[in-house]
């Protein structure tokens, strides 16, 4: 069962790059804080687009946000499938 938000996203331009929310920008400044190397919407999966591609020593990681305290199903599936 999909989760309904409640609130609208918020647009934000976070070092001109345009985030669909303000909370995907809120984690894209927290991986500037740890120096951490990232990509906004690297690319496109079958029927998923990740939030982020964050660089690692030698192991990268794609991650979604999601304004929410537990996974939902329906998004965790949908990464399993990409």
């Amino acid at each position: 069962m999909a989760v309904e938000y409640t609130m609208a996203a918020r647009p934000t331009l976070y070092r001109g790059v345009r985030f669909r929310s303000r909370l995907e920008a809120t984690w894209a400044a927290f991986f500037d804080l740890l120096e951490w190397q990232w990509e906004y919407e690297p690319f496109d999966l079958v029927g998923w687009v990740p939030d982020f591609l964050v660089k690692g020593a030698g192991r990268d990681a794609l991650v979604e946000v999601k304004p929410t305290t537990a996974p939902d199903a329906d998004v965790l599936l949908k990464i399993s499938k990409a």
